[in-house]
């Protein structure tokens, strides 16, 4: 008897330690896809890496003030050094947890060179708008201000004398696009808008993500408060919500991968009819991703020839 207790004793320490051995296990490979799906995101697009600027193009960072809440915003600006003023101006949005300057690297040289003045800034609680001690992507207003903040940018780029006011084309990158498509198409200053990786409906295009980057925005990034975008914030920034009895003032363009794990392909057939957008006003790519990896020059090409034709 004092055998088969201790054999028991074994079996179930045994167990237990198995079970906990597997759990860890899992816990390892869950870890390893998930920084595997992270290192391919920000290594393999060209689109990350700061492009240098050409001798015959200007730099400039400055800010923008926001008075609304008394704030400002970083601000850059780049433009050949003898641009003909005023020009046409083009405004880029970055997506979330990213900055201007390094989610348009592949952009902003050529469209320079094309003879447009860009813009860009960092979003609030971004890049260089989030200050030490300031606002943080934690503050459960930020979309608002995010939201509200577009207006105030294009105000102040209205009045500026080397900016055709009449010629403003906004161009946004994932929530930069859906930004572009929720506030810009209905400004009525902004001729032409072009989304890149855009969501029609926040809520339902989190839960169409791919696990892993659930995963991610909810235990890394805290994105939308652990995933859970709320009814108010998805009315406020989805094209789908916010459009709503709106008549859309711009001319539109979507650009979008159909292995984006990140915005799924259904997102982009969404916008698609909710703009009721014809084949020249979008190019869909079979690979290329959530950046549109090895996908840039394309990309790029399609976008110089949308603003050069519309804008």
């Amino acid at each position: 008897m004092y055998c088969e207790l201790n054999f028991g004793g074994f079996m179930s320490n045994l167990a237990f330690v198995l079970g906990h051995s597997l759990s860890y296990l899992i816990l390892f490979i869950t870890i390893v896809v998930i920084t595997g799906y992270i290192v391919r995101f920000f290594s393999q697009a060209s689109r990350f890496k700061f492009a240098p600027i050409p001798e015959k193009i200007e730099e400039s960072k400055f800010f923008i003030p926001i008075h609304s809440r008394d704030q400002k915003l970083a601000a850059y600006r780049y433009n050949l050094k003898d641009l003909e003023k005023p020009a046409p101006t083009v405004l880029l949005l970055h997506g979330y947890v990213n900055e201007a300057r390094r989610d348009f690297a592949y952009l902003i040289n050529a469209l320079c060179l094309q003879g447009y003045l860009v813009f860009g800034y960092d979003q609030y609680a971004h890049g260089s708008s989030r200050i030490k001690g300031g606002p943080n992507l934690k503050d459960p207003d930020k979309f608002k201000h995010i939201y509200s903040d577009l207006d105030e940018v294009i105000k102040y780029l209205e009045q500026l004398h080397d900016v055709d006011a009449n010629r403003i084309a906004v161009i946004g990158q994932s929530m930069g696009g859906t930004l572009a498509l929720a506030r810009a198409t209905t400004h009525p200053l902004v001729k032409v808008v072009i989304a890149t990786a855009a969501m029609n409906d926040i809520q339902q295009g989190i839960k169409m993500m791919h696990s892993a980057w659930r995963w991610v925005y909810k235990h890394l990034l805290h994105l939308y408060k652990g995933a859970n975008f709320t009814d108010s914030e998805n009315d406020l920034i989805s094209p789908a919500r916010q459009l709503k009895g709106k008549s859309v003032n711009a001319k539109v363009f979507l650009a979008h991968c159909k292995d984006d794990t990140i915005v799924r392909v259904q997102q982009f057939h969404a916008n698609v009819r909710l703009f009721n957008l014809t084949p020249d006003q979008y190019i869909l790519f079979e690979k290329g991703g959530h950046v549109f990896t090895k996908k840039e020059t394309e990309l790029l090409s399609q976008i110089i020839s949308w603003l050069n034709k519309h804008l």
